[in-house]
């Protein structure tokens, strides 16, 4: 399912800090961008993941970036130490935001996220491209970037 998006984009500031690596905004440009907000709590957070990670793997080496946005559901998701744990159970090697859910500043807040997993693709410019609401498959998004990732899509700007 594809929403049309609205309102203006906000970089990246997670409050909590980064898993992995951090990513700063002018790292993104000149790469298409893949954010993906998610939550541990989600039914098979885990073998999800590594059945995303399949399929991302033919982007990633056409040059897309991929960046986790971990949004807190419960105070535990507020814990980097637990987040960090998740994150290598799964084998996640994406940087993952860790998102504090604040009402006016935090990540999905200022990007209107309303449900996970969300999946926003931004392109070379850092324009939104589209946006993806809990797909019934990881085929829908596969196909959705298989077909955008070679267009230059118009779009609001990010930057």
């Amino acid at each position: 399912m594809s929403i049309e998006p609205q309102g203006p984009l906000n970089p990246l500031d997670p409050r909590l800090g980064w898993i992995n690596a951090p990513v700063h905004v002018h790292d993104l440009r000149g790469h298409p961008t893949l954010y993906i907000f998610f939550n541990r709590h989600q039914p098979h957070a885990q073998a999800q993941w590594q059945g995303l990670m399949e399929k991302l793997e033919p982007h990633i080496e056409r040059g897309l970036m991929v960046i986790g946005i971990h949004v807190p559901i419960v105070r535990e998701d507020l814990d980097s130490q637990v987040i960090e744990r998740f994150a290598r159970e799964a084998g996640i090697p994406y940087p993952i935001a860790i998102d504090d859910g604040r009402r006016r500043d935090g990540i999905a807040v200022a990007h209107e996220i309303a449900e996970l997993p969300t999946f926003l693709m931004l392109d070379k410019r850092g324009t939104l491209h589209d946006s993806i609401v809990r797909p019934d498959n990881h085929d829908v998004l596969d196909e959705a970037l298989e077909a955008w990732l070679g267009e230059d899509a118009g779009g609001r700007t990010l930057h």
